[in-house]
């Protein structure tokens, strides 16, 4: 039978076409659906597209009696002087005209989001509500073509799960959603760098699976070429600052038991960036506005008392601080890049201050002092639950 997650991929597939009668005329045997697209750069700058394609099997349903472990997509490279080129060379091998408009994934390799990631992105934009579906991530220190070359235990299309990862780690705050369309729109915004999030291997094989990748932190951007990277802690101290936590844990020490862990649930986050201009010089700060409750505590101390209380606020607030701290540090002193939007705002609330420093903002976005003010209200259900339940 076919998995679920595969039969979901299936209907995605499938669906849009019942609805509009038909691909262009074309139905399924005449085209090859692509779930998922990487394109490295190679030394001599030669362009390398390796595609996941749904194998047409599975669309059609022939899969009763088939294994689930069996591979429902196709592999394969090829190389061209252009990406256009690089996808197009596909066809001297792929019986059936390509169908990117169900694609899931874009993943580019390090070397190339070096060079220029628009010269990327741009080769798939075509106008339509699906470039705002597709994932974009970095190879970090690896090609595409391995992640799309990974093999899943636990899904029959590789894709579907590091998509389900991407989301997971969004919910976590390690990543963003790096959208296609939402990159393309962030180069083009003045005063703001753009960043993507990251796939990396965390142990060599010779044959990589899921389970040997990390999908957690962001590539650095300085206008549309690659720069380095954030891990998770100033990933999420960026996060914190541009209002993009939906949820997550932080872990702090337990203040009656400093060898014991209190993991704290965020159950609302607003983070807000201010810039304005105050004697022709920027003044820029962040403010982050957030509750939380206990979700587990080592240790059996009653932490219900106002005093306590306030120092698990103070707790969760110097480590929310530090991430900022963490994320501001790498962005002014390491890249020069102001991913957090400084200048966007100073753009359009100071159009005319703006104009006089958009050359060199980066420069003087690194040499600035942000102000940083977080305030936590911790919830007191969580600690009274547990201080009921050890009654």
């Amino acid at each position: 039978m076919v998995d679920k997650k595969l039969m979901l991929l299936i209907i995605i597939l499938v669906i849009p076409s019942l609805l509009l009668g038909c691909w262009d005329n074309r139905d399924f045997s005449e085209v090859s659906i692509v779930s998922a697209v990487g394109l490295d750069l190679t030394d001599d700058n030669k362009i390398i597209a390796t595609l996941q394609i749904v194998k047409p099997s599975q669309l059609k349903g022939q899969q009763e009696g088939s294994s689930n472990n069996e591979r429902a997509t196709w592999v394969h490279s090829s190389k061209g002087d252009t990406v256009v080129e690089a996808l197009r060379n596909q066809l001297n091998v792929v019986n059936r005209i390509m169908d990117y408009s169900h694609l899931q994934l874009l993943v580019i390799g390090e070397k190339f989001a070096k060079e220029s990631i628009v010269d990327v992105l741009s080769s798939f934009e075509s106008g339509t509500e699906t470039e705002k579906e597709i994932n974009v991530v970095i190879a970090k220190g690896m090609s595409a073509e391995r992640i799309l070359r990974a093999e899943s235990e636990l899904e029959t299309v590789s894709v579907m799960h590091i998509k389900d990862i991407i989301d997971n780690s969004r919910i976590r705050a390690t990543m963003n959603d790096s959208r296609m369309m939402d990159i393309l729109k962030d180069i083009a915004t003045p005063g703001l760098n753009s960043t993507v999030s990251v796939i990396e291997t965390v142990r060599e094989e010779p044959e990589l699976e899921i389970k040997d990748l990390r999908i957690e932190g962001l590539g650095i951007f300085k206008k549309d070429k690659l720069v380095g990277y954030f891990d998770k802690n100033p990933t999420k101290g960026l996060l914190f600052a541009i209002n993009e936590v939906d949820g997550g844990i932080i872990a702090i020490k337990n203040p009656l038991n400093e060898n014991k862990n209190i993991c704290t649930e965020i159950l609302d986050c607003e983070g807000k960036i201010k810039a304005e201009v105050v004697n022709n010089e920027p003044k820029l700060s962040i403010g982050v506005r957030m509750i939380s409750e206990i979700e587990c505590q080592q240790g059996s101390e009653d932490l219900t008392s106002v005093a306590l209380i306030k120092e698990l606020e103070k707790r969760i607030k110097e480590k929310v601080i530090e991430d900022i701290t963490k994320a501001l540090n790498s962005a002014q002193k390491e890249y020069k890049s102001d991913v957090f939007g400084f200048g966007k705002v100073l753009y359009k609330t100071n159009l005319k201050y703006w104009n006089e420093v958009k050359d060199n903002w980066d420069d003087i976005f690194s040499d600035t002092k942000v102000n940083i003010n977080v305030s936590v209200e911790m919830k007191r259900s969580g600690l009274l639950k547990r201080s009921l339940d050890k009654k």
